[in-house]
């Protein structure tokens, strides 16, 4: 089991995802993640189907389950009230990942 989890402060919604994938693929030595968690601040929660695309299309393989937060965490650390994008990347062997939906 390999985890890794990046944070993005950038204002720009393609900046951030380009951040966010930069740092989990070097944290995960290149290895496709099982399981992606993503948590969005509200400045771009409008974009949120956008950075959830680039994720599918660059880890077909990684189930994706996410969310809009009024703060974020990565990386060891938080954004609130400000632009963020948190990114947590598991890689999983052996395990069946099978997400759902709260509403």
């Amino acid at each position: 089991m390999k985890v890794a989890s990046a944070l993005s402060r950038h204002v720009e919604t393609s900046q951030a995802v380009v951040d966010l994938l930069e740092s989990t693929h070097r944290d995960l030595d290149g290895a496709e993640p099982d399981l992606l968690a993503l948590f969005v601040s509200p400045h771009h929660l409008e974009r949120f189907d956008a950075v959830a695309g680039s994720l599918r299309d660059v880890f077909p393989g990684a189930k994706l389950v996410g969310c809009g937060a009024t703060s974020v965490i990565g990386n060891g650390q938080e954004v609130e009230g400000a632009p963020g994008i948190g990114l947590l990347a598991a890689r999983l062997p052996g395990c069946e990942v099978t997400p759902f939906g709260i509403t």
